[in-house]
């Protein structure tokens, strides 16, 4: 998985219960490495790092990873602007006398998430760590089909960041 701000998460999935994320933080540069452990005291919860699972998992992982990514870019424009910033999960917030200046910030920090292209990036970094050819096409012209890549009516930087008018003013943004 390619985040929008350009970090590639690896999942490894071994036949234990024990399950590993790794990526690299393109800001700082450190690699970080997340370890999760599932309770299997009913069974239920046993050969959970199947290939399935996997799956499943790189989809819900890289939309939380998105999401981080977007939290960090605000609180990073806050210290850089000398604003307080705070998130709950995916909610921002700010001291109403910066509302204004941090709602501009979240528009233009949504506007470069637009620009990501993580899904064309994560099938090429897939492609790069052994993916087949054949693989790597039907699953560009699959996102291609579902309209994840390259849709007609794609919303651009322009209409993210173009004024917002009359009655359609908000207080309120999240992912």
């Amino acid at each position: 998985m390619v985040t929008f701000d350009g970090k590639v998460m690896m999942q490894r999935y071994r036949p234990k219960i024990q399950e590993r994320v790794d990526f690299n933080d393109s800001i700082s540069g450190r690699r970080i490495s997340n370890i999760y452990e599932s309770s299997a005291e009913d069974g239920k919860l046993l050969g959970k790092g199947s290939l399935n699972d996997a799956r499943i998992g790189l989809g819900v992982n890289g939309n939380h990873s998105n999401d981080a990514a977007i939290v960090r870019r605000f609180h990073l424009w806050g210290r850089k602007n000398g604003v307080d910033t705070a998130t709950i999960h995916d909610a921002f917030f700010t001291n109403i006398s910066e509302a204004n200046r941090a709602k501009t910030a979240l528009r233009t920090i949504y506007a470069d998430a637009l620009e990501g292209d993580t899904i064309r990036k994560t099938l090429r970094e897939m492609r790069k760590e052994g993916l087949s050819r054949k693989s790597y096409n039907e699953l560009l012209n699959k996102a291609r089909e579902l309209g994840l890549i390259d849709p007609p009516n794609k919303i651009t930087r322009k209409d993210i960041l173009a004024p917002i008018r009359e009655g359609e003013d908000w207080y309120g943004i999240g992912p």
